[in-house]
């Protein structure tokens, strides 16, 4: 995770396109950030899985860090054909350019201009940011490695919207992803990119019994659904006048009398509207026409906008 931090530094703290240093720095430690994290996985399954010749593995060598590890791309195969991740075929070509990429930084320099290099280098990020919470982190646990994901992502997820190609490649795919939820997708208030989509009542079950969780598909941050709420008014909106309501759905369940009603939210489809939003079941409100208070769930005798 360290690795991973120094990498997203050096792409942010210096101009853009980073100037030579700060890439060649953030392909070394991105590359080494991949190696350990993927590796971490295998470890997961079984300690022997990351040494290159398992008939010569012993448990004692592993602790001591004495014994000559799988490449990168064996790694990606053992996790394939071993554990059964398959991490695609794009994602591997993406990692196999980094490493060849990092081999040239390391021993002859490279070639290749700063966007070409940094292209590279997204395309990786943006597949550690969706790996890491879908394969390692899990909120649960009280390890080390929990304490040390929390922290760095909370510091990269600072940096993100810096990364201009980052920015461009991810939210690509987070659009393909939110393209039917568009009119219940809102900013996420740590990386303000419209990445948060409320779920639909009818799309949670009926026995449901913990508050539902959202997840920016962007910067990977993830709320209780009464907290992104508050979240929402004090980051977004900027201020709290009463902006945060409750909602008919929280007349059921343990999160009963909990305010999840946003008034003033806008969503990706309406970016410039007005309206409340409810951040647990998806409720609309709208401002009825002449009236500074009162809102209506049809937009049909409502103004949006103010």
């Amino acid at each position: 995770m360290d690795y991973l931090l120094s990498a997203v530094t050096h792409l942010t703290e210096g101009g853009q396109p980073p100037n030579d240093r700060d890439l060649k720095y953030a392909v070394l430690h991105l590359h080494a950030a991949t190696e350990v994290l993927l590796k971490a996985r295998l470890v997961r399954e079984h300690w022997s899985l990351v040494i290159n010749d398992v008939r010569k593995a012993t448990e004692k060598k592993f602790h001591e860090g004495d014994f000559a590890s799988v490449s990168v791309e064996a790694t990606i195969e053992r996790l394939r054909d071993i554990v059964g991740l398959d991490i695609g075929q794009a994602n591997r070509t993406a990692i196999v350019n980094l490493t060849r990429t990092r081999n040239a930084f390391t021993h002859y320099g490279h070639t290749a201009t700063a966007y070409a290099v940094e292209t590279q280098i997204t395309l990786v990020l943006g597949f550690l940011l969706d790996f890491i919470p879908t394969h390692l982190y899990d909120p649960r646990s009280t390890s080390q490695f929990g304490t040390e994901y929390m922290d760095t992502m909370e510091r990269i997820r600072e940096r993100l919207g810096r990364i201009d190609s980052l920015v461009k490649a991810r939210m690509r795919n987070v659009n393909a992803a939110l393209k039917d939820m568009a009119d219940r997708t809102v900013l996420c208030p740590h990386c303000r990119q419209y990445a948060v989509a409320i779920p639909e009542e009818k799309d949670q079950a009926e026995d449901q019994v913990l508050e539902p969780e959202l997840r920016c598909l962007f910067c990977t941050a993830q709320w209780p659904a009464c907290e992104l709420a508050r979240l929402y008014v004090l980051e977004v909106t900027g201020t709290d006048d009463g902006q945060l309501q409750p909602c008919g759905c929280s007349e059921y369940g343990p999160w009963a009398e909990q305010p999840t009603v946003v008034l003033g939210a806008s969503t990706a489809a309406e970016p410039d509207a007005f309206m409340g939003l409810c951040f647990r079941c998806g409720a609309r409100y709208y401002r009825k026409p002449g009236k500074v208070t009162g809102w209506s769930e049809s937009p049909d005798s409502a103004t949006k906008g103010v």
